[in-house]
């Protein structure tokens, strides 16, 4: 999911008051929106890496 990153730091750079993510224990077995799902063992370190950016802008 190359483009999940910055999007959400764009998104999180002009204020937004919510995120919404596809999430997936194993984004290649789900039943639907498996291309577009991120891991779910990746969710905390994407979530960490950027909530600084979110704290600054709310």
């Amino acid at each position: 999911m190359e483009f999940v990153e910055p999007l959400l730091r764009a998104s999180l750079a002009v204020g937004v008051n919510g995120i919404f993510m596809e999430v997936h224990d194993n984004p290649n077995n789900a039943l639907s929106d498996g291309n577009t799902s991120i891991k779910l063992s990746e969710l905390d370190s994407l979530l960490s890496r950027n909530n600084t950016l979110w704290e600054k802008n709310n």
